[in-house]
């Protein structure tokens, strides 16, 4: 605790980085009394550090413990603590399995299943893009669906630019492909 309390104190990129190295520690070296601080953390848009904390922890455990994390994080109380513990896990299970994190992710009628979509494309087009774009195009709600494409472009373009252009001249002629135009510019602009 000594040492989360520390990360606290420190700058907004180093606290991160460094509460993400102590999350992924503590939960080595004690997962029950990791899961209790996450439980108790703060979290809301003015506390990123409880938010951040909590991400981390549960990030941790899903990475040994998928489905145990999974558990813990719908027992938490509905509101935007239990949203970022069930994100964070669906984002560690994307990793292994994009496919049953989607299909998890579309299970959930809260915001955790909205967000997820993001996370689980973006990984899953650096894994597998053909079955990734085609996972996408399926998705029945037009906001996913629009997520998951840009969330394709966005990890073809951090993997292979050249390849990126390539795949967004499949893409439908429509709104999904001028998302898909729109993510590709910004992407590049940034770089």
């Amino acid at each position: 605790r000594q040492a989360v309390e520390k990360a606290e104190s420190m700058q907004n990129v180093n606290q991160y980085q460094a509460l993400a190295i102590l999350a992924g520690r503590w939960v080595e070296l004690d997962p029950k009394a990791a899961l209790a601080e996450a439980q108790k953390a703060k979290t809301s848009k003015a506390s990123a550090m409880g938010n951040a904390l909590l991400a981390n922890i549960y990030s941790s455990l899903a990475a040994r413990d998928p489905a145990s994390a999974l558990s813990q994080a719908q027992q938490l109380p509905e509101g935007p603590k239990r949203d970022v513990a069930i994100q964070n896990v669906i984002s560690q299970m994307a990793q292994d399995d994009p496919a049953g994190a989607l299909a998890l992710s579309q299970t959930m009628k809260n915001q955790a299943g909205r967000m997820s979509v993001f996370s689980i494309f973006n990984q899953w087009a650096g894994q597998d893009l053909t079955k990734a774009t085609q996972a996408a195009l399926q998705l029945p709600d037009q906001q996913q669906r629009s997520n998951a494409i840009q969330a394709v472009m966005n990890g073809l373009l951090q993997k292979d630019p050249t390849a990126a252009l390539a795949w967004l001249n499949q893409v439908p002629a429509g709104k999904m492909r001028i998302q898909a135009e729109q993510s590709y510019v910004s992407v590049l602009a940034g770089t």
